[in-house]
């Protein structure tokens, strides 16, 4: 289960718009009421969203996955596994980025010191959230397409609640984030 930071106390919590994003991806993000303390929120819930992912996510799949694969032909095995460990690498070399690029970023910004929005802004370009939704469906048709054990209900069961968390983690660090971080940036200028 995912925590959230308890420090959150926002007249608008970002927590509240956190909420709304994972409720429908629609949602509208109001940033003007969020300051210094509701980045810092946020960046501790999009820290601690990593290690969930690494730390749970990916093990509890990456074990359904090898579950599946037992009985699967050595080909199609070796297909599939090489493709979910790209996919793995794909998704904690993006968080690495993150967390070593516009992380850092924000943590200057919330201890004071000044950043620049043009070297953030160009940083947050650097990165590919969309390469990391569309490897996830194409793996999630390749386990519907290509695998005949009955284990893959597990791993698409898995797939599906990933596909829908990464999406709205996409969402809350491009619409949420990012832009938030530009704004305070100005702000500090």
């Amino acid at each position: 289960m995912l925590r959230i930071p308890d420090t959150m106390s926002n007249k608008e919590s970002v927590f509240n718009i956190i909420s709304d994003i994972r409720k429908s991806d629609k949602a509208p993000v109001h940033l003007d009421n969020i300051d210094l303390d509701g980045l810092k929120d946020l960046v501790a819930y999009l820290r601690i969203s990593h290690s969930h992912y690494v730390e749970e996510c990916f093990p509890r799949l990456h074990e359904a996955v090898h579950t599946m694969l037992q009985d699967c032909d050595a080909q199609v095995s070796t297909a599939m596994n090489r493709f979910f460990d790209e996919y793995e690498k794909q998704v904690f070399q993006h968080f690495r980025y993150e967390e070593r690029h516009l992380f850092p970023e924000a943590d200057a910004l919330i201890a004071g010191r000044k950043i620049d929005r043009a070297k953030l802004a160009a940083n947050n370009g650097c990165h590919d959230h969309n390469g990391m939704e569309t490897s996830l469906k194409d793996m999630k048709m390749l386990v519907i397409n290509h695998i005949a054990s009955s284990d893959k209900l597990v791993v698409l069961s898995y797939l599906f609640r990933l596909e829908d968390d990464i999406h709205k983690h996409v969402i809350i660090e491009d619409r949420l984030f990012v832009p938030l971080l530009i704004k305070l940036a100005g702000k500090n200028e």
